[in-house]
């Protein structure tokens, strides 16, 4: 699956798509509660993941969890939802020292920005999402379903 964003005014619609497209289903089950954020520097990782909250219905959702690691959430529908920005780890081991494999495996919606940082402590459940800039100037953001 593919979305391209143009312009950053654009990136609430992708958000609007991506929980449509990905986390809920026209009830509001869910349908995936893990996804993995890689790409570049600078490519709106957190932007999007910030979008996206934002249509789950976090109001207070407001950037990357850089320093602390992790952004605890919670959403009167879908429970606690994680924002880990996982940028500042050196190692698997301080990863599980910090408890973040805990968190991984919650039964919660959680987002992973550098998650090759930690990705054999990663699960099967996580959908992986690259955003890359095309020749053209144009964020992709391509899931692997």
């Amino acid at each position: 699956m593919q979305y391209i964003i143009q312009h950053i005014s654009q990136i609430p619609t992708v958000a609007q798509l991506f929980v449509k497209d990905l986390i809920l289903d026209p009830s509001g089950k869910l349908k995936h509660k893990k996804f993995a954020f890689s790409g570049e520097m600078g490519m709106g990782k957190t932007t999007l993941i910030v979008q996206i909250l934002k249509v789950l219905g976090i109001k207070d959702a407001n950037g990357s969890p850089t320093y602390s690691l992790v952004n605890e959430y919670r959403s009167e529908k879908h429970g606690k939802i994680y924002h880990i920005d996982a940028y500042r780890i050196e190692s698997e081991i301080e990863a599980y020292q910090s408890g973040i494999e805990e968190i991984l495996f919650e039964n919660a919606i959680c987002f992973v920005e550098w998650p090759e940082k930690v990705k054999n402590i990663l699960s099967s459940e996580f959908l992986w999402v690259h955003l890359k800039q095309d020749e053209r100037g144009f964020r992709n953001v391509n899931v692997k379903l």
